[in-house]
């Protein structure tokens, strides 16, 4: 792993959720809730197909359509659908 991969993970400048919940009351949210509370300085992308907006962000049907490739991703999609994530996620870097 380089040093610029390892400053990637430690400290990201975007982080996409997949399958982050429209309904901010639910668990799959806390990662979103908890990046706002604590004033994550990057960007955040909530990726989910069924929302347009979530959190007062613009959600994003998949990791393709995010702005940006995001240096992390939360994964928070049923255990059949992690897969795909993956290969999203592999296929933007």
């Amino acid at each position: 792993m380089t040093v610029g991969r390892l400053r990637q993970f430690l400290a990201p400048k975007a982080i996409a959720i997949a399958g982050c919940p429209g309904d901010l009351s639910r668990p799959g949210a806390r990662p979103l809730v908890y990046l706002l509370r604590h004033g994550f300085p990057g960007a955040i992308y909530p990726v989910n197909p069924r929302h347009t907006e979530i959190g007062g962000l613009p959600a994003f049907p998949s990791l393709a359509d995010c702005p940006s490739p995001p240096d992390m991703v939360w994964i928070g999609v049923p255990a059949a659908d992690v897969a795909g994530v993956l290969e999203q996620a592999a296929a933007i870097g």
